[in-house]
C-alpha cells in the first residue's frame, strides 16, 4: 500500500513538472512570436524586406497564437512579392562565362555567383565582385523594389576596361575615338605643302622651258636663271614638308583610331561613388 502511494506521488510530481515545462515552453514560443511579429513590421517599414520576410515566416508557424499567425502569413505573402532578386552573369572579353566569382553586397560575406537569383533589399547598395584570379569590380547600384530576376552582366576585360551592363544596354558599348587635333593640323600642312610644291614645280619647269627655247646657255640672263632655281628650290622644300607632315599625320591617326569601350550612364566599373539605377540587367 505504501508502495502504491509512493508511485502515486511520483506520478503526480512528474505530471506537474510536465505541465509546468509545457507552460514555460508555450510562454517562450509566444514571446518569440510576438517579438518576430513586431520586428517584422519595423523592418518592413524600413525596407529591410529580406529580414522582415524571415521574421514573418517565423511568426507564421503553428506554435504562435492564432491572431499573430494570421497576420504573419498574410504579410509574409505581401513582402515576398516585394523582395527583388538579381541574377549575376560574369563574362570575359570574349563573352565566355567566368566561373568561380563571388559577390559581396554592402560589405556582407561574399556568396558564390552560380547563376541563381539572389534576394536583396531594394535601394542603393555597394557591390563588389571578385573573380577566382582576384580581379575585383566594385560599383554602386539601386535595386528596384518588386522586380524579380533583375539581370546584371559584368564584363571582365583588361585594366580599367571592366563594364557593368543594365537592362536596355548592350553588354559592351563601343565608340570611335576622335581624330587627334595634331593629325588634322599636320594633314592640312601636308596638303598645303604638296600644293605649293606642285605650283612652284610647274612654274620652275615653265621657266626652264623658256630658257631652253632661247638657247642662251651658258649666257642666259642671271635673273631668269635665279628665278628658275628659286622655283625649283621652293618646290623641293614644300614637297619635303608636305610628305613629312602627311606621314606624321597618318601615324597619329592610325595610333589613335579604332574603337574604345564606352561607359554607359547607368554604371562605371570601379567607381563606387557613382550611383546607377538597377533597372537591372551590378
Amino acid at each position: 500500500m505504501i508502495r502504491n502511494a509512493t508511485f502515486a506521488v511520483i506520478a503526480a510530481t512528474f505530471a506537474l513538472s510536465s505541465v509546468t515545462m509545457s507552460s514555460v515552453a508555450r510562454a517562450d514560443d509566444t514571446s518569440v512570436c510576438i517579438s518576430a511579429h513586431h520586428d517584422a513590421q519595423t523592418n518592413r517599414a524600413e525596407h529591410h524586406l529580406v529580414t522582415a520576410h524571415k521574421q514573418l515566416l517565423l511568426c507564421s508557424e503553428s506554435r504562435c497564437p492564432q491572431l499573430i499567425g494570421m497576420d504573419c502569413r498574410k504579410w509574409a505573402a505581401e513582402v515576398e512579392g516585394l523582395i527583388p532578386t538579381v541574377v549575376i552573369d560574369v563574362r570575359d572579353e570574349k563573352s565566355a562565362p567566368v566561373l568561380g566569382a563571388t559577390l559581396s553586397v554592402d560589405g556582407s560575406p561574399a556568396v558564390q555567383v552560380d547563376g541563381r537569383a539572389l534576394e536583396i533589399d531594394p535601394g542603393e547598395h555597394v557591390f563588389r565582385l571578385e573573380t577566382s584570379t582576384k580581379k575585383t569590380l566594385e560599383w554602386r547600384g539601386v535595386v528596384l523594389e518588386g522586380q524579380r530576376a533583375q539581370k546584371l552582366t559584368a564584363t571582365i576585360r583588361g585594366a580599367n576596361e571592366d563594364h557593368v551592363a543594365f537592362p536596355g544596354e548592350p553588354p559592351s558599348e563601343r565608340k570611335n575615338r576622335p581624330i587627334p587635333t595634331a593629325s588634322i593640323a599636320l594633314g592640312a600642312v601636308g596638303i598645303v605643302g604638296l600644293g605649293l610644291a606642285t605650283g612652284f614645280g610647274i612654274s620652275g619647269l615653265g621657266r626652264k622651258s623658256n630658257l631652253d627655247n632661247q638657247n642662251c646657255k651658258p649666257s642666259c640672263s642671271s635673273k631668269d636663271v635665279d628665278s628658275t632655281q628659286r622655283d625649283f628650290l621652293v618646290a623641293d622644300i614644300s614637297l619635303g614638308v608636305g610628305v613629312v607632315s602627311l606621314a606624321v599625320a597618318t601615324i597619329l591617326l592610325i595610333t589613335n583610331s579604332g574603337e574604345t569601350p564606352s561607359e554607359p550612364k547607368s554604371a562605371r566599373a570601379s567607381r563606387p561613388s557613382q550611383v546607377s539605377p538597377f533597372a537591372f540587367q551590378f
